[in-house]
């Protein structure tokens, strides 16, 4: 429990013990800390994920030439704006974020950050930055621009979140009166590779799950490589995650496409081969909730590496050869073939040395063959490829509101 209510439940139960009439004027007047002022602030994503992202102690002296510690955050790519051509998406679709237009008007806009985000800011520096301001002074860092577009409760009461602001610019973690909510999904909860969505993406099916609309404020999680060494991710709204809350996904390289967007990817350039262990949901005006996983970050493939082959046709026995392209130290094998909507069993085909060997049966025939090959330490890859048919274009007609084909095709 927050250290303010555990103060202010104490005083209340005291004053009550003591004086019953006095013991509401007692209780409100615990819940007031005069060292600090409460109000709310927008917050672009640098500034608020780097006190999630990192340990920040508090400290009210107002340093107008420190450095900006979350300039690397702001970098293009990084924690910057989310661009977005979808209107339904960045306008007011998630209600914990800010956003304005294109600045060309085509329509689309950004989401900038956590919108009315409850920020604590010590009387002290307050003061200090407004003298600045007033002043006309400038800071290297955030301070003054946070103070500026400040704003303070209209009832001084000690909120059940908030963030801290300090001299630097920087703001510490969220400090919440209410204890995240633990769950254990583990043992339900996999990992999938290269999906509409990104390179890497975890589905949490779990009642405690934020709204994705209302209250999902942000989401970090936590990876482990090898060595045991721990890191941190921020997520971003219409990027990373979605209405859906349970849904979350990133890019690690450069270019991955979806809903015409590019997601951003230098913040996960480290995270291959690293073991995501928890998911942690800011919620806003709530408890957060935080997820144990146990999901691996299979190393991506280059580009050009994979499966290549060239199509045959179709006839009992017949064969297409592939040739791979794979890291040395990989051990792939064929997890499935589908043939259109249907997963063929070891009895309609067999597959060694590289060959697939397609038997006539009724699962089989002309059409796309889809094979996915799966390894430990990379990537799932797919290839698809046609079983075509010996007939040509002379041999098959339509007459007669029906498709023809010849005797001498060999098809009844």
């Amino acid at each position: 429990m927050n250290k303010f209510l555990k103060k202010a439940i104490a005083t209340g139960l005291a004053s009550a013990m003591a004086v019953g009439c006095c013991a509401v004027s007692a209780q409100e007047k615990s819940a007031v800390d005069s060292n600090y002022i409460f109000g709310t602030v927008d917050l672009p994503y640098a500034d608020y994920y780097y006190g999630e992202l990192n340990e920040v102690a508090e400290n009210p002296e107002l340093q107008l030439n420190a450095e900006d510690k979350a300039d690397p955050l702001r970098a293009e790519g990084v924690l910057d704006a989310v661009s977005s051509a979808t209107t339904s998406k960045w306008k007011g679709g998630y209600g914990t974020s800010y956003f304005g237009e294109h600045e060309n008007g085509d329509g689309g806009g950004y989401i900038y950050g956590v919108a009315k985000c409850p920020v604590a800011i010590p009387k002290a520096l307050y003061d200090s930055a407004k003298d600045s301001i007033s002043k006309g002074e400038t800071a290297r860092n955030s301070v003054l621009s946070i103070v500026e577009g400040f704003t303070a409760n209209d009832e001084q009461t000690v909120p059940t979140e908030y963030k801290v602001l300090n001299g630097d610019g920087t703001l510490t973690e969220m400090k919440d009166s209410a204890e995240a909510v633990k769950v254990d999904v583990s043992d339900k909860t996999a990992i999938e590779n290269n999906t509409k969505y990104g390179h890497y993406q975890i589905n949490i099916d779990d009642e405690n799950l934020p709204q994705g609309k209302v209250d999902m404020q942000g989401v970090v999680i936590e990876a482990v490589d090898a060595s045991g060494e721990t890191s941190k991710y921020a997520l971003l709204h219409l990027d990373n995650l979605w209405f859906q809350s349970g849904h979350i996904a990133w890019a690690a390289v450069d270019g991955f496409t979806t809903h015409g967007n590019t997601l951003k990817y230098k913040q996960f350039a480290d995270i291959q081969g690293k073991t995501v262990t928890k998911v942690r949901y800011i919620v806003s005006n709530g408890a957060d909730v935080e997820y144990k996983v146990n999901c691996f970050c299979k190393y991506l493939l280059q580009g050009g590496q994979g499966y290549s082959a060239e199509n045959a046709e179709f006839a009992d026995g017949a064969e297409i050869k592939f040739t791979p392209n794979l890291p040395d130290d990989s051990s792939y094998k064929l997890a499935s073939v589908t043939h259109g909507n249907t997963v063929l069993a070891e009895t309609d085909y067999t597959f060694a040395d590289n060959t697939l060997k397609v038997k006539a049966t009724e699962n089989t025939g002309v059409g796309t063959y889809s094979l996915v090959f799966t390894d430990d330490k990379y990537v799932n890859t797919n290839i698809s490829v046609q079983f075509t048919s010996a007939m040509t274009a002379e041999q098959i007609r339509f007459a007669d509101n029906k498709i023809v084909i010849d005797e001498a095709a060999g098809v009844s």
